[in-house]
């Protein structure tokens, strides 16, 4: 049984792009998945909007988690009764694509993600921001199946970077308010 050379090159370039994913998902995941120490947040509420990326809420958790962090999700109707409240807006992800006039007839993939998020401290809003990230690729054609994976993985790894922005902001405004608090109480001589 022959195997054509087109499916003998989608293979091979699935299976390239695929090793090239996971070599670049390594490395980030070694930068932004280890140790990462201890936070000044003890404990936080979390609300999610209800079109908030599955992957992002699984990120901003798992990266709570690793610091130490006690969690509680609350929903819309219990936001009022939070202490410290990071507040997820609904997620704007758009993935843009343009062909060009090659010889290759790759097409270009352009993501952008914008995650509007807030920081509530007994319903005072303290911290308002919103995290953008571009990422650009190339698509062949001829591996759609790859490229979809791809995707995926790309997805997956931005999420894992606006969550780990998110809760340095939150963790770097808790450790100025505990450096505030502590500056501010009255030192005990023995």
């Amino acid at each position: 049984m022959k195997v054509s050379m087109s499916l003998q090159r989608s293979v091979l370039v699935g299976w390239l792009l695929a090793m090239l994913v996971a070599v670049q998902g390594c490395g980030f995941h070694l930068k932004g998945h280890g140790n990462v120490g201890a936070s000044a947040i003890d404990s936080i509420a979390i609300y999610f909007a209800p079109a908030v990326q599955g992957a992002l809420k699984k990120a901003i958790v798992k990266n709570l988690q690793q610091r130490g962090v006690a969690i509680s999700e609350v929903t819309e109707s219990e936001m009022s009764a939070a202490m410290g409240l990071l507040v997820i807006e609904n997620t704007n992800l758009r993935v843009l694509q343009s062909t060009a006039a090659t010889v290759s007839s790759n097409v270009s993939e352009s993501i952008k993600w914008v995650q509007p998020w807030s920081l509530k401290q007994n319903q005072t809003l303290v911290l308002s921001d919103t995290t953008t990230l571009y990422r650009d690729r190339q698509i062949d054609p001829a591996a759609l199946l790859a490229a979809e994976q791809e995707k995926l993985l790309l997805i997956d790894g931005l999420a894992n970077e606006i969550a780990g922005q998110i809760v340095r902001r939150v963790n770097v405004y808790y450790e100025r308010q505990k450096a505030k608090s502590s500056k501010n109480s009255p030192e005990v001589k023995s």
